[in-house]
């Protein structure tokens, strides 16, 4: 009887594991559950860097988009206003009672969603991962001025990370950058004003009673907003370490806000 085959060198296992297409993930699943030192190779961190480098940026999942206010939505609805363009499906738990019909999509990055709370004061905001269904809630900050209408405030959500990659880490801490636009008598205008929430995760859900208002940095100095303007509801956008919102004015032209992340902290 001859004697079996040797196993295969693990770094001929790996460069065949690499080629497996991205858009079929159920071809990783089936490698991992063959053995387990597939397992550990597939489910380990120098796997999953390598794969992305070969493969290039992961594909799109899909898309979120909000609700008008006037919108009627079906109760059986699975999941915030989640389009996919994929097999993928937006998770919430299923022993959660959180009514996501009543946000708004503020922001997208890394791999997690920050909703806003719809016509409340004061409002909370919710860091969603639709991969696992998690979410963390903060409320709005209370050292700054914020008033309840349309364009005169926003947020958006950043990576807590000093020199982070951003190729997974969904699940570590991140920040929430509040913009708010109010009235102030020494501006014949508006003045803008930031703050940092403290380092977060989604790594537990927030039960429908816990009133978890985090700690928020103090508001940086204002920005006078002249003439009078309301910022875009458009995706922020950041470039190194600045965030940009797009602002409108009465008089049909555009300006962009930045607040400059390392003014509000140090990464």
């Amino acid at each position: 009887m001859p004697p079996p085959p040797r196993a295969l060198p693990e770094e001929v296992v790996e460069e065949i594991l690499l080629r497996l297409p991205p858009h079929k993930p159920a071809y990783l699943v089936r490698a991992s559950v063959v053995s387990k030192p597939w397992l550990a190779l597939v489910s380990g961190a120098r796997f999953g860097d390598r794969y992305r480098q070969f493969h290039g940026p992961p594909p799109m999942l899909g898309f979120l988009k909000s609700r008008p206010w006037n919108c009627w939505f079906r109760p059986e609805d699975p999941s915030p206003p989640f389009i996919s363009t994929s097999r993928f499906r937006a998770r919430i738990s299923d022993d959660d009672s959180w009514d996501h019909n009543n946000y708004a999509v503020w922001d997208c990055r890394h791999g997690r969603v920050l909703l806003g709370e719809k016509n409340a004061a004061p409002m909370k905001m919710a860091v969603w991962d639709p991969m696992t269904g998690r979410r963390r809630e903060l409320q709005e900050p209370r050292c700054l001025v914020v008033e309840h209408k349309d364009g005169f405030h926003a947020a958006a959500m950043v990576c807590a990370v000093s020199g982070c990659d951003h190729r997974a880490c969904n699940d570590g801490p991140f920040r929430v950058v509040f913009v708010s636009l109010h009235n102030v008598d020494d501006f014949p205008g508006f003045a803008a004003q930031a703050c940092v929430s403290s380092p977060e995760t989604t790594g537990h859900i927030n039960p429908p009673s816990d009133s978890h208002r985090g700690d928020w940095s103090e508001p940086c100095s204002r920005i006078p907003i002249e003439p009078v303007g309301f910022i875009e509801p458009n995706h922020p956008v950041l470039v190194k370490d600045a965030l940009h919102f797009m602002l409108a004015f009465e008089y049909d032209y555009n300006d962009v806000l930045d607040d400059d992340l390392t003014l509000l902290y140090k990464f």
